[in-house]
């Protein structure tokens, strides 16, 4: 169950929470993995905190639209990017990270070779695990806004996407997909399978290894009822009572468990 932990909180969580990268924790195969998370820990950088450049390339490449919809930026209307054809819904879009931006937030400054900084690096070295070493190294710094990690979507669809509610699956063709989800009803108002393009070639389009990442994750946080593990453990390390900690931390280690073993059985049939 080590193994299982420390997937769960340096892979799992990192990517459902959209938030700061967890605190370290230790591989229990070490010293490999250590000298991976070094070397990454040398490597990294923080991303720029605004990326509203890259919200608007982003926005060129996908024709100001919704990437899963269709639906038209209404800001691109209204500042005359397009003319409206009476007939494509409007709404409001935003710019999506694939791989959240969070994880390698905060580790710069004061933060670099602490903790934190240590803990991005652990991150780091597991995504390299499960795509390539150059993953974490594209997604260092600046990389972590490039076109390649970024999506338009319609703004609830942002918020599902970020809370691993559906995800992309690759097919036999280049820059298409189906939708992976875990209900029916939702992203269903569309046409399968969706083909990523652009007019302009220059502009890199959505990045294969990082949506195929983002739906490890996914299948991992759902499969089993696990999503709504998650949101309990998160639920309950928020609201329970310093008089019930005893408890309350049973109980957290036993449903940590569960989902510790539901991330081995997904990760071993990701890896075979």
């Amino acid at each position: 169950m080590d193994l299982a932990n420390f997937y769960f909180e340096q892979f799992v969580l990192a990517f459902r929470r959209h938030a700061p990268t967890p605190n370290p924790s230790e591989h229990p195969s070490r010293p490999s993995f250590d000298d991976s998370v070094d070397w990454f820990q040398l490597l990294i950088e923080e991303g720029p905190r605004n990326h509203q450049a890259a919200k608007v390339l982003a926005l060129k490449r996908d024709n100001f639209r919704c990437l899963l919809t269709g639906c038209i930026d209404s800001s691109a209307i209204l500042e005359g990017h397009l003319e409206w054809d009476h007939q494509t819904p409007l709404g409001r879009t935003e710019v999506c990270h694939i791989i959240p931006k969070g994880i390698f937030s905060n580790i710069s400054g004061d933060n670099e070779g602490g903790p934190r900084h240590r803990a991005a690096a652990g991150v780091a070295a597991v995504l390299a695990q499960f795509s390539s070493p150059n993953v974490p190294a594209d997604l260092s710094g600046p990389g972590m806004n490039a076109l390649g990690n970024l999506l338009t979507l319609r703004a609830d669809l942002h918020q599902e996407f970020d809370r691993l509610d559906f995800w992309f699956e690759e097919t036999n063709a280049p820059n298409t997909y189906t939708i992976g989800r875990i209900h029916p009803g939702i992203v269903s108002q569309m046409t399968q399978p969706i083909t990523f393009t652009t007019a302009d070639p220059s502009y890199d389009l959505p990045n294969a290894d990082y949506l195929r990442l983002h739906a490890i994750c996914a299948r991992i946080a759902h499969l089993s009822g696990a999503g709504e593990l998650i949101d309990r453990v998160y639920r309950d390390s928020e609201l329970v009572s310093p008089l019930r900690i005893v408890d309350g931390e049973l109980e957290m280690m036993y449903l940590k468990a569960q989902l510790q073993s539901i991330v081995v059985r997904t990760l071993v049939q990701e890896v075979q």
